[in-house]
């Protein structure tokens, strides 16, 4: 499990104090056209919980920086809602196999208590005010929702009287209890008990009915009213105890959305406020008279600004379709990935926004000099991330994937700072502009499919690409320079510090080393490194040029010196395929990470004994790339679509 901002990691040699200082989370999926489900929780230090994946994120709302995330193999599919207990001493996380996970909150031990399956697909959930009860909802052929004991599973009475998905659920959070639902049928339904049993239902075919998908029920604090939302742009207002139905809040209101679907609504804490969230590319903010049953828009939140410092490509003017409330502060969800804190005295310009990736990290590359890290994602996004305060900025123009949703395999930032390169499955290479953060939609065909790509270390347009078809492709300026048969499988290459040679790891174990030309581009095989006992799977040299780093899907990691293999054993201390490697800026250690979701940092490249530091489940499911920002800090990314950035220090002398 990973952990939170100052728990300290267990390893296996205690020579150096290692700190998670931050994890860059991923973002919530988001579908377009549907709502997304992301929750608020006072207790655990304020945190925003959602799923990606099939992973759980709870993460701090105040700094988003510090999460805390889980796994776990009850989960047999992609999380879509995570909710705390009132308490704060339980979470529960639902799937889209049908599945209610509940396990503890406390960070680094979620020891799961209790897995329940209702139906076939959880769309949400909802706890009781006495944090004893869950009620969840979905879809499925015999059974779409239960209300049951979090501890026991027993269930409470019966969630039924829908013939179609049911998409959200809310509990009254005061007594008596109630619970109400809402579904693709058009019906809202009122609950009560417990035992809950149905009372009544607002249908398509009543006065004031939705004429289209209601798509999300909430609650106020007190548990007066209650308000659904829909496709047909209406919002219902319900008395809280009875279930009346009592008014359309939008239909004489002039500034409610028009002719578009509400995907959310939620309240803040005190009750006198709600946010609804639309596919009209709006939230708007509606004061709410609770005696009166009243409610006016008093905010429209436009996003026709990038937020203040960070620069236009920031711009988000995109559906939004989720809001939530840390507190007092409004929150809200794009489509276009990214969590915009809202800014009731600037609407159209969000006081901060949180951006990142929501699929798996392909790419990753640093820029030492600026302290920017560059990575790429199996959605296609290129996004460019300030080390040293986490803030994460798409390029503008992105249309997430090099071609119709193909991922973006890797990225190389070259040796001056000034172009990231990206390899795409559409088999084109492209040289983006990093100043203007603006993503080159003209590509280059490389003739195959991308499997490994380097950038010269001093040359500033020089990039290397393998590819599947067994070619090494040398490109300047985005243009095809030379193009090198193989004989072998190419699968990951390197640049030497002096750009005089290229390292090339192959499918068949060997590391084979290539002298390259300045003038033409050509290359010419120099050697054949032999030690592997399987794939290569990541390349690296030295800064100073001293060593060539290699590791394998076997466990391997092999240190070579002028053609000779140091570490003559090779180290194997790795629990499975080893992922990536990098040398510290001195040279003086190496990093590796791999699929055992473990990092461990050697410390002997002088007599190659077995001295290294071990940060275990460091990556929840495997840690995928890792490269020094300085030498004592670390950036790491995983399975997990987290990136996390690690700093140590060597103890006091005793």
């Amino acid at each position: 499990m990973a952990a939170a901002k100052d728990q300290k990691a267990k390893f296996d040699a205690p020579a150096v104090d290692w700190t998670n200082d931050m994890t860059l989370a991923s973002l919530p999926e988001t579908v377009r056209g549907f709502g997304t489900q992301i929750y608020y929780s006072p207790n655990l230090g304020g945190v925003l919980t959602y799923g990606s994946g099939n992973l759980a994120f709870i993460r701090n709302a105040k700094n988003p920086a510090i999460c805390d995330t889980f796994t776990t193999n009850e989960h047999k599919g992609r999380i879509q809602v995570v909710v705390v207990s009132p308490n704060g001493e339980w979470i529960a996380s639902g799937d889209d196999k049908g599945f209610v996970v509940v396990w503890g909150s406390r960070p680094g031990q979620h020891n799961v208590k209790n897995k329940v399956q209702v139906g076939k697909n959880i769309l949400d959930l909802a706890w009781s005010s006495d944090s004893m009860r869950i009620c969840a909802v979905g879809d499925g052929a015999e059974q779409k929702a239960k209300c049951f004991d979090y501890a026991s599973g027993n269930t409470f009475g019966a969630i039924e009287g829908h013939s179609a998905k049911i998409l959200s659920v809310s509990f009254k959070p005061t007594r008596p209890f109630r619970v109400v639902t809402c579904a693709e049928d058009y019906a809202v339904n009122f609950y009560e008990g417990p035992p809950f049993k149905w009372s009544s239902a607002l249908t398509q075919q009543m006065p004031g009915g939705h004429t289209r998908f209601p798509n999300c029920v909430r609650y106020n604090p007190s548990g007066s009213h209650y308000i659904s939302v829909g496709a047909d742009s209406k919002v219902l207002l319900f008395e809280g105890k009875d279930g009346k139905f009592l008014k359309d809040l939008a239909a004489d209101n002039k500034d409610a959305h028009k002719n578009s679907a509400v995907t959310n609504i939620s309240w803040s804490a005190s009750g006198k406020q709600f946010l609804t969230s639309s596919l009209d590319k709006t939230v708007k903010l509606w004061d709410f008279d609770e005696k009166e049953g009243k409610a006016v828009v008093s905010k429209t939140f436009t996003f026709t600004k990038g937020n203040k410092g960070v620069g236009a490509s920031t711009q988000i003017p995109d559906q939004q379709v989720a809001t939530v409330w840390a507190d007092e502060q409004p929150i809200s969800l794009s489509l276009s990935l990214a969590i915009n804190y809202l800014d009731t005295a600037a609407p159209d310009t969000p006081k901060k926004i949180v951006q990142g990736h929501q699929k798996d990290v392909r790419g990753f590359s640093l820029d030492a000099k600026s302290n920017t890290l560059y990575t790429t994602d199996d959605n296609g996004v290129l996004c460019k991330w300030d080390v040293t305060t986490g803030v994460a900025t798409f390029f503008t123009g992105c249309p997430r994937s090099h071609d119709n949703g193909k991922a973006l395999v890797a990225c190389a930032v070259s040796s001056d700072g000034a172009k990231v390169v990206t390899v795409g499955l559409d088999d084109t290479v492209r040289y983006h502009d990093t100043k203007t953060s603006v993503f080159n939609t003209a590509g280059t065909a490389l003739g195959g499919q991308p499997t490994g790509l380097a950038v010269a270390k001093t040359d500033k347009d020089l990039a290397a690409v393998t590819t599947s078809n067994d070619k090494l492709v040398l490109t300047r300026e985005g243009k095809i320079v030379s193009t090198t048969a193989l004989n072998f499988s190419g699968r990951c290459v390197a640049f030497s510090h002096d750009d005089k040679s290229v390292a090339v790891g192959g499918s068949d174990g060997k590391v084979r080393t290539y002298s390259v030309s300045a003038a033409d581009g050509k290359v010419a095989l120099t050697s054949t490194l032999e030690g592997h006992n399987g794939r290569v799977t990541s390349i690296t040299y030295a800064p100073d040029g001293s060593f060539i780093a290699s590791t394998d899907i076997n466990r391997q990691i092999l240190l070579w010196k002028d053609g000779k293999q140091q570490n003559s054993t090779g180290w194997t201390f790795h629990n499975s395929t080893v992922n990536d490697a990098a040398f510290s800026p001195n040279a003086g250690l190496l990093a590796t990470v791999a699929s055992d979701q473990d990092i461990i940092v050697w410390s002997d490249l002088k007599t190659f004994e077995h001295k290294y530091q071990r940060i275990v489940l460091a990556h929840p499911q495997g840690a995928d790339h890792v490269t020094f920002v300085s030498n004592d800090k670390i950036i790491t990314s995983g399975t997990d679509r987290c990136l996390r950035i690690w700093t140590y220090k060597a103890p006091a002398a005793k």
